[in-house]
């Protein structure tokens, strides 16, 4: 008999970097008001971009509304359009490999890998996202929390329950690889799954530290690294 073992991701700046999804939307203001206003649109992504690196993702379409005299009102248009739009992205390079590694794992292996994703966001963008990497078709589970209410968000104990209950998996059978320390592994941890933070320089949150609570049970540079840990935990070689 077969014991599963549940494989769980984190999807922004897990599998692939968020930046892409930002710009995307970026562009995609930049076309809207580009079409509605006659403005230049690469001039607008330009001052977005400027904006990001400056001051973070606060208030830009504000400050980009104020710069070209038009009705700051419409911020929740352009909020809307960032949101509702269908992006371009693409999976890191480890990502794809080791999504390919686990999906075509050694047919004679006593453990059957499951994999699956739990994501915070708008579940409209999330969903989005998700769609464009093609991880549908990848996926054994994908919990996107915002479909079951935002009091659902990580650290709610909610979703990963919810894998455990769906898949019939034992927490001690379950791994969840993020990359916030703020809400992405102190459930876990509390629950019994084993956890790992991937470190990916340039990510939202490279630069938070926390302390052992909130911390995971390993750290890795490169989801490559995920395959000694697989190893030492389940003697799961791929």
């Amino acid at each position: 008999m077969k014991i599963s073992k549940a494989v769980i991701f984190d999807l922004d700046d897990t599998l692939y970097d968020e930046r892409q999804f930002v710009v995307s939307g970026f562009k995609a203001v930049a076309q809207y008001l580009a079409d509605s206003y006659g403005l230049h649109n690469e001039a607008l992504l330009q001052r977005m971009q400027h904006l990001l690196c400056e001051n973070g993702r606060g208030s830009i379409f504000d400050q980009v509304l104020l710069d070209y005299g038009l009705d700051t009102s419409m911020v929740s248009t352009l909020v809307e359009v960032y949101r509702s739009h269908k992006p371009a992205l693409q999976l890191y390079p480890d990502a794809g490999e080791i999504l390919r590694s686990l999906k075509g794992n050694v047919p004679d292996i006593k453990q059957e890998v499951i994999l699956g994703i739990i994501t915070d966001g708008a579940a409209k963008v999330q969903w989005n996202k998700i769609k464009a990497l093609g991880l549908e078709d990848v996926m054994d589970i994908i919990i996107v929390t915002d479909d079951y209410g935002i009091d659902c968000w990580k650290p709610s104990p909610v979703p990963y329950q919810r894998v455990m209950d769906k898949l019939g998996v034992s927490p001690e059978s379950c791994i969840y690889i993020g990359d916030n320390p703020e809400k992405d592994f102190v459930t876990a941890r509390k629950l019994g799954w084993y956890t790992a933070r991937i470190w990916r320089p340039g990510g939202m949150c490279f630069e938070i530290k926390k302390g052992l609570t909130y911390e995971a049970d390993y750290d890795i540079t490169a989801l490559s690294q995920l395959k000694p840990i697989l190893l030492e935990l389940w003697n799961l070689s791929i």
